[in-house]
């Protein structure tokens, strides 16, 4: 079955989004001199609607709020704007208890997506994508009140809690964050002989892992033993991916041992958890295969997690055909690919550079009704404006971020290289205030490429210009930037600016590679200054950068054209014995 039959058959209608959407800053880092220039629209904003959202937050005057009309609003505004706009005023009306202010606001949003046609699944990922912090808020401040009222009011009758009123209690403690205060209680009851499960325990292992405290919860897990409550096989799951993601071995190690002592079967989640933290530590994939076998040993049936999560190993380490062949078995079980498989796809194939394969996924992608993450966006970019006109590439920029997606500098950066690569380093400039206008900050990458695109085209003036820029906005070099500089600087034969400029990215702990190095010792060499360009040849293998073919053949050639044939002669049978060819 080929790849593409294998992506459109679908088993079922997935209703998992790849939808983000991202809240707004603003950013007052506008380029003063350069105006935008394309045909694409962007959604215009004005004042008017940001003046309306700060009256409302600071006032939760419906009265105002009702003068908003979400259809109105995408019309003049764009559905991005507007849509992040409305989140603000929702999340500020529910926090202060307005129900029914929320409920006519959602209404409102509701009725557009149905008239539009759009799938308000989206829509509660959109909203909620601070869950955690409206979890705290709200979920703090009004259901975990009450219950801990409920709660008080059954003590103080004399009547007899049960374990399950206790875990319950617990569990919604966790929920919104409140682990250490659910802990304590798990203390006091523990000191007071109530009772307790391992329930009760697990909440609170979870909820110390969820925030990155795994010793902590592991101290939990010893309290637990010691309390007389025997750890199950969640106990152990939530543990094992804790240190996995920690990167503690020898944790992972110790708890899966213990596991086995006791008789505790590892759970498919536990197999998925070990095979993940494998393949982030880049291990062979056919190292990971004793575990896949113990799934099977162990009768387990691979779940859609594990498959996920195996297709997207063997893409990582470019193996496509053992990742077909597993998305085939995938569907033959009857698993839909999810947005993250189709993203796996994406990136795997990119790697390899077959990038019709990448664009085949993407478009069966979009059928499906998904959306790539952003570094699969990235990708199908980069393709886009290799393969493809620049408007056609750019609208589909807009596109992405009309569907949620996050595009960031780098994303950015293909039509800044392109239009570069082009010979259009000043179109390439008008796309910096494009990003600020999209919230994206340009970052060191942007600025590089158009640095090098204004000095290929012996344009100076610009070039340091845009480093100027870069350092009043605090934008530190990296080694790409400083090669640039360097680069222009012995165009126009400041050697010794050039110099300088070296030993200033070493002292920024930033260690110059091969390009760097070869840079300059090709300026110096042009320059007959064979001495300075030796000492850095010779630098150059002390500090663990070994000269490349290029590096040779500049010493070589300047050595040959100065008549001392003895040097080139044996820096020649040098290169030769390293395997370098000319």
């Amino acid at each position: 079955m080929s790849l593409t039959c294998l992506l459109r058959k679908r088993v079922h209608s997935p209703q998992l989004r790849f939808f983000k959407f991202y809240s707004p800053s603003s950013s007052a880092l506008m380029l003063e001199d350069e105006t935008p220039n394309f045909n694409a629209s962007v959604p215009k904003t004005n004042t008017r609607m940001f003046h309306l959202v700060v009256r409302v937050f600071k006032t939760l005057n419906w009265s105002v709020a009702r003068e908003i009309r979400f259809k109105g609003w995408v019309q003049s505004h764009g559905f991005s704007h507007s849509i992040n706009s409305f989140r603000i005023i929702i999340h500020t009306f529910a926090f202060a208890g307005m129900h029914l202010e929320v409920f006519a606001l959602i209404r409102d949003v509701l009725g557009f997506y149905k008239e539009e046609n759009r799938d308000a699944f989206e829509l509660v990922s959109t909203l909620l994508d601070s869950r955690y912090h409206v979890e705290r808020d709200v979920g703090c401040n009004v259901d975990i009140r009450r219950a801990a009222e409920i709660l008080g009011r059954i003590y103080t009758s004399g009547e007899t809690l049960t374990v399950v009123t206790y875990s319950t209690y617990i569990k919604g403690l966790c929920k919104v964050g409140s682990v250490e205060v659910a802990w304590k209680l798990i203390c006091d009851l523990h000191c007071n002989n109530q009772p307790l499960n391992n329930h009760c325990f697990n909440a609170v292992i979870y909820g110390f892992c969820k925030r990155g405290a795994v010793y902590d919860a592991l101290e939990v897990l010893q309290e637990m033993k010691n309390s007389g409550q025997l750890p199950d096989v969640y106990s152990y799951t939530i543990l094992i991916d804790a240190f996995c993601k920690d990167g503690d071995d020898q944790k992972v190690r110790d708890l899966v041992e213990e596991m086995e002592l006791r008789g505790i079967k590892p759970s498919i989640v536990s197999y998925t958890s070990l095979i993940r933290d494998g393949i982030r530590k880049n291990m062979p994939m056919k190292s990971l295969m004793n575990i896949i076998r113990e799934i099977s040993v162990s009768g387990y049936k691979y779940d859609q997690t594990i498959y996920e999560t195996l297709i997207d190993g063997f893409c990582k380490q470019g193996d496509m055909y053992s990742a077909v062949k597993l998305l085939e078995e995938m569907s033959n079980n009857n698993f839909a690919p999810s947005a993250f498989c189709y993203c796996s796809l994406i990136k795997g194939f990119y790697k390899l550079r077959r990038f019709a394969d990448a664009l085949k996924v993407f478009i069966i992608m979009q059928k499906n009704g998904m959306w790539p993450d952003t570094i699969a966006c990235n990708h199908i970019l980069s393709i886009y404006c290799r393969e493809r006109e620049f408007d056609e590439a750019l609208a589909l920029s807009e596109e992405f971020q009309e569907h949620g997606v996050n595009l960031n500098p780098y994303s950015y950066n293909e039509f800044i290289h392109k239009l570069c690569r082009e010979s259009f380093p000043e179109k390439a400039l008008q796309l910096l205030p494009r990003m600020l206008k999209r919230n994206v900050l340009p970052e060191v990458i942007n600025y590089s490429t158009l640095i090098s695109g204004f000095a290929k085209q012996s344009n100076a003036k610009k070039a340091v210009m845009l480093f100027t820029r870069m350092t009043k906005v605090g934008i530190t070099f990296n080694i790409k930037t400083y090669t640039i500089l360097i680069n222009l600087c012995t165009h126009y034969c400041k050697m010794r600016i050039a110099y300088d400029l070296f030993e200033e990215m070493k002292e920024r702990g930033l260690y110059p590679d091969q390009i760097a190095y070869t840079t300059l010792i090709a300026a110096f060499c042009n320059n007959r200054e064979m001495h300075m360009a030796r000492a850095l040849f010779d630098k150059m293998s002390q500090e663990g950068c070994p000269p490349n073919a290029i590096t040779y053949t500049c010493l070589i050639n300047a050595y040959w054209r100065l008549n001392r044939r003895n040097q080139a002669h044996k820096l020649y049978d040098e290169m030769r014995a390293k395997g370098l060819s000319k």
